[in-house]
Order: structure tokens, then sequence, then C-alpha cells
């Protein structure tokens, strides 16, 4: 098995809950990207998939459905399925991306380097927007990457935002971005500045923490949806006790095997905690 296998069968893989410090803020931004990409692939024609971490957790409502304010768990319902999603608006932990800057467009091949303009005084972050112009892979300056069969539709083209976005966090004094893709790989990109500001978790009346992912950390009770499209909250002990941490690429092979036809179920609760309102479904 080359590097490259073994990195694609642990990218199939939930993260361990207790990895990294960034575990969760990368998780965000990328299934947040892989739901609208996919959206983006069903509703122009363009079969894209996000190749990153896959999450246990899906941070953001189906695309058909999300709005600007949470970002939470679901799974997407079956195609005979019919679910409607509350809007309950932004979370306890929430990041809210404030725009400093005009976009800027960039159209481009292969590897490139894409210029913000000038930095303004309070930006953290850029607000990044990446369509296919051909088919093949784009790798963000993060990590994490878009695969395309075929190029955008003609309306994601004209405006990228309407297919997919990422916030991607700057180191002092960055005034760019850099993608990278074979030679023969065209994308365009939408970006501008940003300032980020993250809101406080809640806390029950049993002192336990609720809402979304901050700052790498996760609360007691993580923000999801139910199966029938109920906001609530899942005990992240319930979810981290389902996929067990591979020791070894032989064992996450056989996790993978093991797992590829089976679903499991975590009850979901409001933010008490106690009172039960649904479940919330990982897997097939």
């Amino acid at each position: 098995m080359n590097t490259d296998e073994l990195s694609d069968l642990l990218r199939t893989l939930p993260p361990p809950m207790d990895g990294p410090p960034d575990r969760f803020e990368i998780v965000q931004r990328r299934a947040r990207r892989r739901a609208r990409t996919i959206h983006a692939g069903v509703a122009g024609g363009v079969a894209a998939a996000v190749v990153a971490a896959t999450a246990a957790l899906l941070l953001s409502p189906p695309p058909s459905t999300q709005s600007d304010g949470p970002d939470i768990a679901t799974e997407p319902p079956s195609p005979t399925e019919t679910v409607r999603y509350e809007d309950v608006g932004p979370l306890p932990g929430a990041t809210r991306a404030i725009d400093l800057s005009e976009p800027v467009e960039v159209t481009g091949t292969g590897t490139d380097t894409v210029e913000l303009g000038s930095r303004p005084d309070r930006a953290t972050a850029a607000n990044v927007s990446v369509v296919c112009l051909t088919a093949g892979r784009i790798v963000y300056p993060d990590g994490a990457s878009i695969v395309c069969d075929d190029p955008a539709s003609e309306s994601e083209i004209a405006d990228p935002r309407s297919a997919n976005y990422t916030l991607i966090d700057l180191d002092p004094g960055q005034t760019s971005l850099r993608l990278r893709a074979k030679a023969d790989v065209g994308w365009k990109v939408v970006a501008n500045y940003v300032r980020t500001e993250t809101s406080e978790w809640g806390v029950n009346a049993h002192g336990e923490t609720f809402g979304v992912q901050r700052h790498g950390k996760s609360p007691d009770l993580i923000a999801v949806y139910t199966t029938d499209g109920k906001q609530g909250y899942a005990y992240v002990e319930d979810l981290d006790g389902r996929w067990p941490v591979p020791t070894s690429p032989a064992d996450a092979r056989a996790q993978q095997e093991a797992n590829e036809d089976r679903s499991h179920s975590v009850p979901v609760y409001e933010s008490d905690g106690e009172t039960t309102i649904g479940e919330y479904t990982i897997g097939p």
C-alpha cells in the first residue's frame, strides 16, 4: 500500500474525538465545503466531492435548506424522504464572519497564488469560494481539496459563492492564498478579507456546555439535526464511542470494511441534556 492509498483509506474514517486541538475546526470548515460542493454537483451536473477528513459530524444542514445561521451536524435524508430543517439562527460557539473588503475574482490553471490585495487591520481570515473550470482536483491552502468530474455549471462559474465557501485563517501579514492543482486543471476563485467573531458556549443547569465547536474544542453537547429535522444536541462521548480510533493501517481497513454498510444512532436532546427529542444517525 503506497502513501496515497493509505491517506485515502484513513480519510474514510471519522476523526477521533480526542484528536488534535484543531480537529473540530477543520471538520467544520471541510464538512461545510463538502456539503455545498456536493450540492453544486447535483444542481449543475458536476460530480464533485471534497477529499478531506470524513467526519462523524457534518456541521451544516443540507445546502438546499442552509441559511447563514447554524453550523450544526446532520445527515442527508434519503432521496425519497422530505425533511424540513429548522432555521434556528447562530448557535452558541458559532463563528460569524464580517466582510472587510470587496471580493477579488481570479481565474487560474494549475498551481498558482491568489493575491487578496491590501489587508485591512482587523482581518483574521479569508472567505474563499472555488469552482472547477475543468475536471480535476484543486487543493486549498489548508490541505482540503475538491475533486470535480466535470466543469461547474455556468451559473456557478459566474458566481462561485453559489456553489461553496470556506473560511481560511490567515497568518499575520498574509495577503495571498496558494492553490495547488495539476497543470491542466482550471479553476476560478472569489475571495475577500473577513473578521471572525466566535460566541461563547451555553451552559445548562448541570454545568454542561452546549453549542458548536469553538476554537478547536468541542462542548459536552454538540449541535446536531435529528433524522426528522429538529435541532438539538448529542453528547460528544456518545459519538466518540461509536468509532474506535484505528491503531494501525490494517485496523483502519478492518474498521472501514466492518462499518461500510452499518449505521449507528445516538440520542439527541434539548440543551438540558435530558429531554430526548430524536436521534442522530451516523452512516448509510
